[in-house]
């Protein structure tokens, strides 16, 4: 099971609409919040969404009645009185399937009573609507959350629990011996009411029908389960194995390899444009470009033809005024003014030093002002752009360069290829068989309840003609049976227990030296510690920090022995442990604990330090802010410290 989002409508400290969201990609969600913000509730809105009146938070609250508990949550501040919890979730990252739960009620009524709506992917389905308290037991066993969803006072109040009553209860509905419990306490009913028991023949026919129609059912899920099981593993190794081999090709130079051939076209591509950009260098330079190693030259040689220019225009008016001036005739005011033209041109008049034509006059005014310059822009662009293709050959040619190993890279580019095409075939056939699952799954669902509403109408309706003597006779026998099978169970698979705990502990504690071994009795049930010489460990000599440590591996032990793949809820989970092992559990626990793991903190236990150190397994995380005018607690995304200034 995947939470991807809850949804909390004036529900206790949390007025109005607040909304958990959890998208993330990583194990982790940290939640925030002082004392009395709303962390407690927030795990108690989680159980009472799904497990409603089976609750262990219900079972073990102080209300009598389940309106009593549900009315304790409302949050009255809005004056409508009405409030409601809904959680949406996945049956896994695999599965396509969405579920929300939502629960609501009416706080102003005097009899407080939920209203409940199931929504399988966007629509109601009236059939888990109705049967969802079944449903939820088959997918997580209410007697089982203890193992998912619990709080740091209750793993302090379990460690300096000498007797450890709840952890055996809690180990009992693991082994299913509260089921059998169950059966010795109907048993005893049964004898008690035998001769209250009204007489008919029970339809055998009728009842073998739809028995059989039961266990077919359940072989055909455990089979899906066997199939499933055995598909998520391969799709493990593959998904392993795909890591490795892209890893190893990675490091043989694979992705040089694969582009071997672009990169040789890609060579002679960049080999014949630099040779282009030195051609074209080559026809810049033996333009006009060598004259801008001159430019002062260049520059005096244009005002001197200029002035040149103009001396030789003066020289050639003045002569053409005194000629028309001889041609109009003596005048004394005419000859002044010839003779001032005269002056004013032999004035002007410079020395001619380069005699240029009027063309050549003119292409070194526009060398000058513009093909110059132009020039010498086109010769840098040219030069840039041949370095950019220089670099790129560079780069291009220490790629061929490498020494790289065909045969075997070909190989391992095969292989990568057929996992990826597996992984591919796995995922899409473990959404299939997700599918059909939940097909079977409500199959068996429906079967029994068709079985157990047939045996009761039977039963109903059954004659006296029993024997009372051959009733007890057998009730008594049956429970002798069922205690010896409980202990034969319980030696069967406590040592799987035991020593799938020992592992957990030994990940996690920092005193490995101290317990080597923990053992359970299989009629006690009680809990034995051992060091390495084989010598009992006392409890006693625990502190109480390795005690909270020592049940925290406990449950952690009992949730993977379940075999249920569900989210893991832990509330202020550091308690009284040092640093050492409060970092043993950050680093190894939390991140480990389940594909989902949301914790409830506040900033004394996941301080600044430890939220650094387990920052990189945080999907999704929030702070509980609290408004002392209002008395209510709303939602923001970011840790305690990522809301700071």
């Amino acid at each position: 099971m995947i939470i991807r989002r809850l949804t909390l409508h004036n529900f206790g400290v949390y007025a109005g609409q607040n909304e958990f969201l959890f998208s993330g990609k990583k194990p982790v969600v940290l939640i925030g919040g002082l004392n009395g913000r709303g962390k407690t509730t927030f795990l108690n809105a989680i159980l009472l969404s799904l497990f409603g009146e089976n609750s262990i938070a219900y079972k073990e609250s102080k209300y009598h009645t389940y309106g009593r508990y549900l009315q304790s949550f409302v949050n009255s501040s809005d004056r409508t009185y009405f409030t409601y919890v809904e959680i949406e979730f996945l049956m896994d990252y695999f599965s396509t399937d969405k579920y929300i739960v939502h629960r609501e009620w009416d706080g102003s009524k005097q009899r407080t009573s939920e209203i409940i709506s199931v929504y399988k992917n966007g629509e109601k389905d009236s059939f888990l609507t109705d049967n969802w308290d079944m449903y939820i037991e088959n997918i997580l066993p209410s007697a089982l959350s203890s193992f998912f969803f619990f709080d740091g006072e209750q793993i302090a109040n379990l460690a300096v629990d000498e007797t450890n009553e709840q952890i055996k209860d809690s180990i009992k509905s693991l082994l299913g011996i509260n089921v059998i419990d169950t059966v010795q306490k109907d048993l005893g009913r049964v004898e008690r009411n035998v001769s209250k028991t009204l007489g008919a023949k029970l339809n055998q026919a009728e009842a073998d029908r739809l028995l059989n129609a039961v266990n077919t059912a359940k072989s055909a899920l455990t089979e899906q389960d066997k199939k499933i099981e055995l598909a998520k593993k391969e799709l493990q190794d593959t998904a392993q194995k795909l890591e490795e081999a892209e890893l190893k090709y990675r490091s043989l130079g694979g992705e040089a390899y694969e582009k071997e051939a672009d990169n040789r076209a890609r060579k002679e591509k960049l080999q014949a444009e630099v040779k282009q950009y030195d051609q074209n260098l080559l026809n810049i330079a033996s333009g006009v470009l060598p004259m801008a190693l001159v430019p002062e030259l260049i520059d005096a040689i244009d005002l001197q033809s200029r002035r040149e220019a103009t001396s030789e225009i003066n020289k050639i008016a003045a002569q053409q005024v005194s000629q028309y001036a001889e041609k109009y005739g003596t005048d004394e005011s005419v000859e002044k003014f010839v003779r001032y033209i005269q002056s004013q041109a032999a004035k002007d008049q410079v020395k001619t030093i380069y005699g240029l034509t009027p063309s050549s006059k003119l292409g070194v005014h526009q060398l000058n002002s513009s093909l110059l310059e132009q020039s010498v822009l086109e010769a840098k662009k040219a030069i840039r752009d041949r370095n950019s293709k220089l670099k790129k050959l560079s780069e291009t040619e220490n790629y061929l360069s490498l020494d790289l190993d065909g045969k075997k890279l070909g190989k391992i580019s095969a292989l990568k290829k057929s996992l990826g095409v597996r992984k591919s075939e796995l995922e899409a056939s473990l959404i299939t068989m997700d599918a059909e699952r939940r097909n079977l799954h409500g199959i068996e669902i429906k079967a029994l309840s068709e079985y157990n509403s047939f045996i009761e109408n039977e039963l109903n309706t059954i004659s006296t003609s029993a024997d009372s003597e051959r009733i007890l006779k057998y009730t008594n026998l049956l429970n002798k049976v069922f205690d010896q099978y409980k202990v034969k169970l319980q030696e069967n698979k406590l040592s799987v227990l035991a020593d799938t705990i020992t592992k957990c502990y030994k990940k996690l504690a920092n005193k490995k030296n101290l317990i080597d071994k923990i053992a359970i009795d299989p009629q006690t049930l009680d809990f034995s510690y051992y060091d390495k010489n084989k010598n009992i460990v006392s409890n006693s000599s625990l502190s109480a920090g390795e005690k909270q440590m020592m049940v925290l591996c406990i449950l952690w032990g009992l949730a993977i022995c379940s075999k249920k793949k569900l989210p893991v809820i832990i509330d202020t989970p550091l308690g009284r442990m040092d640093s050492d092992n409060r970092k043993s559990l950050i680093k190894k626990y939390f991140p480990n604990a389940s594909d989902q793991t949301i914790i409830l903190s506040t900033d004394t236990e996941i301080n600044r330090e430890y939220y650094e150190m387990m920052k990189s397994s945080i999907g999704d995380e929030y702070t509980l802010i609290y408004d002392d005018s209002t008395n209510s607690t709303s939602i923001r995304k970011g840790y305690l410290f990522e809301n700071e200034g």
